[in-house]
């Protein structure tokens, strides 16, 4: 080879490999032009999605304030239809029955709402007054062994209790027991506390011997009176206790003389069960009524002769629970045989059952439906996404084929350039 001949050689390998180095250059740059794109359509999509999801806030917002806005239409047209009709000689049924139904349904969600709150303001009262019940069958073993403070505790327990829902004759016989109980005590403490005392003048002595002397006597006369009460209470026989001992909150004999006791004395109950149901006196009619019937009448009497705050106290509340049962009449008004019944059950503390029960089940619908609500939220959600990964996965695709044909045509072209080389050398 001549040394011209290898001249040009060595100029045309310094022309291939220029030409190989612009092309790695070139492919560096298209590489970093690569990602600066892939950077912006990413920041390009992230903006997309987040204004798409922005719209679909305000057209769900929109659609809530179309539909509140409906609702609202809706009420105003039926007050609107509801003032022309009563100035009108004739009723348009339809739209009176459509008025009711509403105002029915605002009154039962109402009415749930009140008892769910009832039920929750009692509870912790409840599970207090609960701890003493359960230390024994009778009073007098639910109270022995308790402080003062014990008693001050399950006092106000049961007075909180009182203001928030009615009694029952087993809790207002515990309520006074602990009352005299506690007089009893504040009695002994205050004479122990004069006895007690250090006064050394002669004239103050006597004085305070005297108050012991005077408490001492009121001591004595209480503990005489509570005595006297004992004595007085109505006797339960194993035969009337048998007939109670099956129904819920009666099956002990406490609990069925605390629901005799109340009236046993009374005379205008007396006259009462002598007037309505001919009968001589009391203990006929415990022998000869059903304990579902002593119960109902003498809970009635005790209803009928109820102040008048707490009358309507008591029938507000009945009232809520035979809406809750969409049992109340459309004007509003309570049967007698429902007031007998809610009494009846309220005595037997079947109400109180029932009220947990239709809590939970509401509490438990409750729960069933936002559960329901958030599956559907995220199979919505994984739906969207779904979509919005195929769109990707399918422009990713394209761009690989096209980065592929790209690279497959620079890789062919080197190829040549290199065989090319090759042969110039051997020639």
């Amino acid at each position: 080879m001549s040394h011209r001949n290898k001249q040009e050689l060595e100029i045309k390998e310094k022309q291939h490999f220029g030409y190989l180095e612009g092309l790695a250059n070139t492919w560096q740059k298209y590489s970093e032009a690569k990602k600066e794109r892939l950077k912006k359509e990413e920041e390009q999509r992230i903006k997309q999605e987040k204004q798409q999801t922005q719209e679909e806030e305000t057209k769900k917002k929109n659609q809530e304030e179309e539909i509140q806005q409906k609702e609202q239409e809706f009420k105003n047209r039926v007050e609107e239809e509801g003032k022309r009709q009563e100035s009108s000689p004739k009723i348009n049924k339809e739209t009176k029955d459509l008025k009711d139904k509403t105002s029915l349904d605002n009154n039962l969600q109402d009415a749930k709402t009140e008892l769910q709150t009832i039920q929750s303001k009692a509870t912790p009262y409840q599970h207090q007054i609960a701890l003493i019940i359960s230390r024994g069958e009778t009073t007098k073993e639910k109270l022995e062994g308790l402080e003062k403070h014990e008693l001050e505790n399950c006092k106000k327990a049961l007075e909180e209790l009182k203001e928030i829902i009615h009694l029952f004759d087993s809790e207002r016989h515990l309520l006074k027991e602990i009352n005299n109980k506690l007089k009893v005590l504040n009695l002994e403490e205050e004479i122990k506390q004069l006895k007690s005392s250090k006064i050394k003048n002669p004239q103050q002595q006597e004085e305070i011997q005297k108050k012991i002397e005077e408490k001492e006597k009121e001591l004595e006369e209480i503990r005489k009176r509570f005595k006297s009460e004992e004595n007085k209470q109505f006797e339960i026989s194993p035969q009337i206790f048998s007939k109670f001992s099956s129904l819920s909150n009666f099956d002990t004999k406490e609990n069925v003389e605390n629901l005799i006791n109340p009236i046993k004395d009374n005379p205008e109950f007396l006259q009462e069960i002598q007037t309505k149901y001919q009968i001589e006196d009391l203990d006929t009619f415990i022998t000869t009524k059903s304990p579902e019937e002593i119960i109902k009448i003498i809970k009635r009497f005790e209803f009928d002769n109820l102040s008048s705050s707490d009358k309507e106290d008591k029938i507000k509340k009945m009232k809520a629970y035979y809406q809750q049962l969409n049992e109340l009449a459309k004007n509003g008004k309570l049967t007698e045989e429902q007031i007998d019944k809610y009494l009846y059950k309220e005595a037997t503390k079947e109400l109180e059952s029932e009220r947990n029960s239709i809590t939970n089940q509401d509490e438990q619908k409750a729960n069933d439906s936002k559960n329901n609500m958030n599956k559907k939220e995220k199979i919505e959600d994984l739906l969207k996404q779904v979509e919005q990964k195929k769109v990707l996965r399918s422009q990713y695709i394209e761009k690989e084929k096209k980065l592929t044909d790209e690279i497959n045509k620079l890789l062919k072209d080197a190829e040549a350039l290199v065989e090319e080389l090759k042969k110039e050398k051997v020639g």
